[in-house]
């Protein structure tokens, strides 16, 4: 992987654009997602941010944005979102996920609760939700959000 793909997409995490800090998010948050040894391959370079500092700096991100008042973007699936959701190991993948998932379930939900239902994401988010062992408040708490919304919109 290029560096300078690396060290912009850390700077682009820190943009005070939600718009850009989110995309950039979404792609950090699957490279991340790939786990340590991936990331120590793609990453030689000693001037780039190690996975841990990467995973730090999403998960700051992630936690500050403000909630935007509208729709910033448009999914066709959520079928993306589901390994990530499941990647335990990396708190701040999970909460970049289930954040995008709350944001457009809440902003358009015609459209995206059925998809949730339809695609089988109820069972993850309900299972995220119940695991009080291992999975963050915040993210538990983004799944029940979610999951609140559902049952004001079904099929």
């Amino acid at each position: 992987m290029e560096s300078r793909f690396i060290k912009m997409l850390s700077m682009l995490l820190d943009s005070r654009h939600i718009d850009v800090s989110y995309f950039a998010a979404g792609i950090a948050a699957h490279l991340l997602s790939d786990g340590p040894r991936a990331w120590e391959a793609w990453t030689a370079d000693q001037s780039l941010p190690t996975r841990e500092q990467l995973l730090d700096q999403l998960a700051n991100a992630v936690t500050n944005w403000q909630t935007p008042q509208g729709e910033m973007v448009a999914y066709r699936s959520f079928q993306p979102f589901f390994s990530l959701l499941k990647c335990t190991e990396a708190y701040p993948v999970q909460l970049w996920a289930v954040w995008a998932i709350h944001h457009v379930c809440t902003k358009n939900p015609k459209k995206y609760c059925g998809m949730l239902i339809r695609e089988g994401g109820v069972e993850i988010l309900k299972l995220l939700e119940q695991n009080e062992e291992e999975i963050q408040p915040n993210i538990r708490a983004l799944c029940r959000s979610i999951l609140d919304t559902l049952l004001l919109y079904p099929l």
